[in-house]
């Protein structure tokens, strides 16, 4: 038997994962039974090793089950008998097998039975996010999106990742995209539909971007952009484009603007051209945030003044509702606005880094409204990065980053647990749909979700090592 192993790339950002080639080949005289491409069992695998050949981590697809879903590990067996001169070849994007590789320069060798590849070099080199977008939707699985904004040698880089929401430790995928465009302000636009008839609308993605004067997008399905979905218009006179988009079931795809004063603007991105969809008048003025989600019955426009409001609006415009959700005098610093299910998310601060603070969850399918307030952070020094998640129980869930290099997590039961030091920006993202799992970027091993044990003895988040175990 022969296995041979080939990387797509040799050297990658700690922002994308290692895509592999795997070949099984018996070149024996007789027909032998060998583990297939996707043996549970732990037959065939990747071991990450170390430049002086030391394991680091071994991934497979017990691993990959461990890093997507929480259900009990299957580790059923797949073998077939191959013939001679037969074989196997299977492509594998290592983004869903285990956590994201620190930097460094590693060793990468396939192994299968008792039969390993030659090992392969790889390298991993550092790199900062400037910004990260995270966008959920739905379409027919419950998916969190994120776009890193990095700061490459040659300019700006843009990497896509998509989590499972319920456990985002792994991804499906994390891949550059945008490389051969002047890209710039790009997000991704949230699917407002829920449909069962295709899964493969759980991986397809529209990703909006700025490009010389002109708004544009394209669709990406597992992480590869299409550029033959390309649609590129230019931007209307006086009119800034919101990071919020949304596109349905026939790929229309809706993006926003502010206009002047409390105008918002509501266009379709065709090719070539913008279509004017609706003009809407909102309460809140300047840089205020705004919220935008979907569904099939319209659009949701969420928007702070004296408070939450909250504008359901049908797809052309027309206003259908508009609900005074939440009152407080405090100034909206964070909004969430969810596809397709409506749910909003807002975090609320006192002007000039008070200590006051007040968290919103409005579920409007489920009729509930969930509000907690601080009057002081119980922790020194001045917040400057906030992200919060508010369970199925109702129970909020805060990660606060501080001017002391210092990143917190918090709940309604406990707390303040001291997640990492070191860095100015953590860009924190929460997710705590059931377990508690906290998203944050360090430089020892670039940005990934760690899941929060509460009930484990000593350390809580052990997913912070190097090449944490997942045993």
């Amino acid at each position: 038997m022969r296995l041979d192993l080939q990387l797509d790339s040799e050297s990658i950002s700690t922002f994308e994962e290692p895509r592999v080639v795997c070949r099984l080949t018996n070149d024996a005289e007789t027909g032998v039974e060998a583990p297939g491409p996707f043996d549970r069992s732990g037959a065939f695998g990747l071991a990450l090793l170390s430049s002086a050949e030391e394991p680091l981590r071994r991934m497979d697809r017990q691993t990959r089950q461990k890093m997507l879903n929480t259900g009990r590990v299957d580790t059923t067996a797949d073998t077939q008998v191959l013939e001679p001169g037969e074989g196997w070849r299977t492509k594998i994007d290592l983004a869903s097998f285990h956590y994201p590789v620190p930097p460094g320069e590693y060793l990468l060798r396939a192994e299968c039975g008792d039969e390993q590849s030659e090992p392969v070099e790889l390298n991993v080199r550092e790199q900062r996010p400037l910004r990260i977008e995270v966008t959920r939707d739905n379409p027919i699985l419950d998916a969190q999106t994120l776009l890193f904004t990095v700061q490459g040698d040659d300019g700006v880089e843009y990497y896509l990742r998509q989590h499972n929401a319920g456990r985002p430790l792994g991804a499906w995928y994390s891949r550059r995209v945008l490389a051969e465009r002047n890209a710039a302000s790009a997000f991704v636009a949230a699917a407002g539909f829920y449909q069962a008839e295709s899964l493969d609308l759980a991986y397809r993605k529209w990703v909006v971007w700025l490009e010389d004067g002109a708004a544009a997008a394209a669709a990406v399905q597992d992480g590869v952009m299409d550029l033959s979905t390309l649609r590129k218009a230019e931007l209307p006179a006086g009119a800034e484009l919101l990071r919020a988009a949304v596109w349905t079931r026939h790929e229309e795809l809706y993006i926003f603007f502010r206009t002047k004063g409390t105008g918002l603007s509501c266009q379709r991105l065709e090719r070539g051209s913008l279509e004017r969809v609706f003009d809407h008048t909102l309460r809140s003025e300047g840089e205020s945030p705004v919220a935008v989600s979907a569904d099939a019955g319209g659009i949701q426009v969420v928007s702070g003044w004296r408070g939450l409001l909250v504008d359901r609006l049908r797809w052309r415009g027309t206003l259908e509702q508009r609900l005074h959700v939440f009152r407080s005098r405090l100034q909206l610093k964070l909004v969430h606005s969810e596809s397709p299910d409506g749910r909003v998310r807002a975090l609320f601060t006192e002007a000039g880094k008070g200590p006051m603070m007040q968290m919103v969850c409005a579920d409007f399918r489920k009729d509930s409204l969930n509000t907690y307030s601080m009057d002081k952070l119980p922790f020194g020094g001045e917040p400057r990065e906030y992200s919060f998640d508010c369970d199925f129980r109702g129970r909020f869930h805060l990660l606060v980053s501080t001017n002391r290099q210092a990143l917190y997590y918090m709940s309604e039961e406990r707390g303040p647990h001291l997640v990492a030091t070191g860095e100015e920006r953590f860009h924190p993202v929460m997710c705590a749909p059931k377990q508690v799992y906290v998203g944050l970027y360090r430089r020892e091993h670039g940005f990934r979700f760690v899941q929060f044990q509460r009930r484990r003895v000593g350390e809580k988040l052990p997913a912070l090592a190097a090449h944490p175990s997942l045993g």
